[in-house]
């Protein structure tokens, strides 16, 4: 099973985090950082690093924000400890 968090880290910036149980302990997680400044957009994944296009990571934030959803502060909601527990 596949968990995503997603977290604001500044001024159009966004960090997400994947975990996925079925992987092995040591690659269960794997963090993206989406940059949204300026107009342009950019991930920190190997597609967008490859393609130069929007990933699935950019356009899920930008679904996120155009439908007024808000991103999920998982910092504030306890959802780090959590986590780390649950990938350990």
């Amino acid at each position: 099973m596949k968990t995503y968090l997603y977290q604001i880290i500044g001024k159009d910036m966004y960090k997400i985090m994947k975990i996925d149980n079925k992987q092995k302990q040591g690659e269960r997680f794997e963090e993206y950082i989406i940059n949204l400044k300026n107009g342009d957009a950019m991930c920190s994944c190997k597609g967008f690093y490859f393609t130069k296009k929007p990933c699935k990571h950019i356009r899920f934030i930008l679904e996120q924000l155009s439908n007024g959803g808000g991103i999920l502060q998982f910092e504030k909601a306890g959802q780090v400890d959590l986590l780390f527990k649950e990938g350990k």
